[in-house]
């Protein structure tokens, strides 16, 4: 006797690739004006502030990704056949630290590193399922990040 089962599949997924991208740039001005060009992006872009730390030279932001952003690569998840999904959500975390290199000088270096939560229910025994999986960066945001620090007018 052959049984055959179908749509019995295990969720899978397939890992992001890795990118090329500019995560550090230099600046003909100061730290202040560095540090207020971050802030006032923050506060145009609807990033969310999560850390800031002037003295240590430190902002860190959360953004919501698009599932089929340009900013990062979160890779391919395949649900399976008995998964039934209710969310996939992806965030991006941007670390920003900045350096003072003269009084009319500074550096922004520029991390970022992601995730996707997905959630849902295996519809074969009711069992409840929520893996987050790595978000690989495409350079997109740190390049908004240190473009807006270049174009900054203050």
């Amino acid at each position: 006797m052959v049984v055959a089962l179908s749509g019995c599949t295990a969720p899978s997924f397939i890992p992001p690739s890795e990118h090329d991208k500019e995560t550090s740039r230099q600046y003909d001005h100061s730290y202040q004006v560095s540090w207020d060009a971050v802030l006032d992006l923050v506060t145009v872009s609807g990033f969310r502030l999560e850390q800031v730390s002037k003295d240590s030279g430190y902002i860190s932001i959360a953004h919501n990704l698009h599932l089929d952003s340009s900013e990062a690569d979160c890779g391919v998840f395949e649900a399976g056949g008995t998964l039934q999904v209710y969310t996939m959500d992806a965030v991006a975390h941007v670390a920003i630290r900045f350096k003072e290199l003269s009084d009319d000088r500074s550096e922004v270096n520029v991390v970022v590193t992601g995730e996707r939560a997905i959630s849902g229910r295996d519809v074969w025994d009711g069992s409840f399922y929520r893996r987050v999986f790595p978000c690989e960066s495409t350079g997109e945001l740190e390049r908004q990040v240190l473009d807006y620090v270049s174009n900054y007018k203050g």
